[in-house]
């Protein structure tokens, strides 16, 4: 098989995200690296099914501005709708957040980071994500 379109990107996200919207990606591979030495429990990925047909996305509308912005009522506001717009996905399994454990999946997959946790750039949820395609 080929590899195209490779990303790596470090990602971090503060407690005052709550979690993570459930999604699937554009491409086939998907994977991260966990970088917190002491997590909590429940902040690991989890990967989920639609239990409820819902074809609205507005959700995605508010997803850029409240993962860049320093609002703190933006990133509640979404914190909200996330939470409403997760509902319609029934959790199929969890991946504990353990350090520096690599988890590989398909991409395609409904997934989410679990429970962000921390205050600061030093200990909130840190990991490295990959994404690709295999061809």
């Amino acid at each position: 098989p080929d590899l195209n379109n490779f990303l790596c990107r470090f990602h971090v996200t503060s407690r005052v995200h709550e979690l993570g919207l459930i999604h699937s990606d554009w491409e086939n591979c998907a994977g991260l690296i966990y970088l917190n030495e002491h997590p909590p429990k429940n902040s690991g990925t989890i990967f989920c099914e639609k239990s409820v047909f819902n074809t609205k996305n507005e959700i995605y509308s508010l997803f850029g501005e409240a993962s860049t912005t320093h609002n703190v009522e933006i990133i509640k506001k979404h914190a909200e709708d996330k939470k409403n717009y997760n509902k319609q996905y029934k959790i199929t399994e969890e991946i504990e957040n353990i350090y520096n454990r690599f988890i590989l999946y398909n991409g395609k997959q409904y997934h989410a980071p679990h429970r962000y946790f921390g205050n600061n750039l030093f200990n909130s949820r840190l990991v490295i994500v990959f994404l690709f395609n295999l061809v």
